[in-house]
């Protein structure tokens, strides 16, 4: 997991498939783009119940079947599926 503040990626970026490594509780403010970026790897039910805020998009490049949980408030797109 990496976290580049207000630009690349987005705040979060998930760049290996996630086995026990959870992604919970954040607070995501004011991102230039998205809040979390999953790079369309496999998280299961290990990202879920995080806050987003005046984004663009909550979670990005999520993968098939992805279910995580989010509360969006200003945030253009909840989940943007992987391509």
């Amino acid at each position: 997991m990496y976290n580049d503040g207000n630009s690349g990626p987005g705040a979060i970026a998930v760049y290996a498939n996630l086995t026990t490594s959870k992604i919970t509780g954040n607070l995501i403010q004011n991102a230039q783009s998205d809040g979390i970026n999953l790079d369309c790897n496999t998280v299961g039910t290990l990202v879920n119940s995080n806050t987003f805020e005046y984004m663009t998009q909550g979670f990005l490049n999520a993968p098939s079947g992805f279910g995580g949980s989010g509360t969006y408030s200003a945030t253009s797109q909840d989940v943007v599926p992987c391509h």
